[in-house]
């Protein structure tokens, strides 16, 4: 992974900390807290790409890297609670949904990603 992505997700995480910080504070009753997200992100390995789970929405985000910059190109609907993304090649990434029990395993090879199994 070069230095750019890697400062990319690194700028996400924070980004990401810091809505959790915002939303983690009185008033919000516990039913609302989304659970802990384990893993993130998850990039191919040429950098092309990169995902990001989007816990409270239940979707997918998928960010090209266009200049080391992210632009954001798609949003997969997946299961209840998506708590973690994993990169298993080129075409396939698997995400694991915390309050469904499940995995859904999403083709991204094409302009339309979507779920295939579940």
């Amino acid at each position: 992974m070069n230095i750019t992505i890697s400062r990319l997700i690194v700028a996400f995480g924070l980004a990401v900390a810091a809505t959790g910080a915002m939303a983690s504070g009185a008033g919000i009753p516990m039913e609302r807290w989304p659970s802990e997200r384990s893993r993130n992100f998850a990039s191919l390995q040429n950098g092309a790409r990169l995902f990001a789970v989007n816990t409270p929405a239940n979707l997918l985000e998928i960010y090209a890297i266009e200049t080391g910059k992210p632009v954001h190109k798609a949003s997969v609907p997946v299961g209840l609670e998506p708590v973690a993304v994993a990169a298993r090649s080129d075409s396939r990434v698997w995400v694991v949904n915390h309050l469904s029990d499940s995995v859904s395993v999403v083709d991204v090879s094409g302009s339309n990603p979507h779920v295939i199994r579940t």
